[in-house]
């Protein structure tokens, strides 16, 4: 019959057909390959974008740190001064007072001494409110950050101690214009003071310790 006749023909056409089928698909292999490969590259670039704005983001939190630990030196007799009275900065300074530097060299380890001269100020001052025991110098070990964090907080704590060990008494202080979490957290814990934008917190308990 015609149809029988015409099936050669039929198949012939099924197969080219099946044949262009196939390439289509090994072109939409390829293409999805280099679309791939496209993603890949996009994906490490992000990557290194993020990673190029994080090391930016840190140096702004490190010269903003800079910049404030310059500013809380400076007025270090107003941020200060609800508490303590005749406040003097001892660091940052172009020089280290004599009987400062001798007096800690004598009480603690190069290690220690190196942690306590990288504390970003420390002041000292007379207590507005005299004290039982007559002990109303105060010693501040302060920490300033553009966002203070749980390593703030320790290591104005560790270097807090470092000055009472050399027979400073010396209270923690961290400053900064904001907080994470962690660190408001930690604060609950440790006497700390906490100033924010001038005003501060945790006075009593940080005397109480020092």
């Amino acid at each position: 019959t015609d149809e029988l006749l015409g099936l050669p023909e039929i198949v012939r056409e099924l197969t080219e057909a099946q044949k262009r089928t196939e390439g289509r698909l090994e072109e939409l292999v390829e293409a999805q390959k280099h679309t791939e490969g496209t993603l890949e590259k996009l994906t490490r670039a992000q990557e290194r974008t993020e990673e190029s704005l994080h090391l930016l983001v840190e140096r702004q939190n490190k010269m903003l740190g800079d910049l404030l630990a310059l500013r809380y030196a400076q007025r270090a007799t107003a941020i200060f001064g609800r508490m303590l009275r005749r406040v003097r900065v001892v660091l940052p300074s172009a020089a280290l007072d004599p009987k400062v530097e001798d007096r800690l060299e004598e009480a603690l380890t190069r290690d220690e001494l190196m942690q306590v001269l990288w504390l970003d100020v420390i002041a000292f001052g007379l207590l507005r409110q005299p004290s039982e025991d007559g002990n109303d110098e105060v010693w501040l070990a302060t920490e300033v950050s553009a966002v203070i964090d749980r390593g703030d907080i320790e290591r104005a704590h560790l270097r807090a101690g470092l000055l009472r060990k050399a027979g400073y008494r010396a209270i923690a202080v961290v400053a900064g214009g904001g907080i994470t979490l962690g660190a408001s957290e930690l604060f609950e814990d440790l006497p700390v003071v906490l100033v924010l934008d001038g005003r501060s917190d945790g006075w009593e308990e940080a005397l109480a310790a020092a």
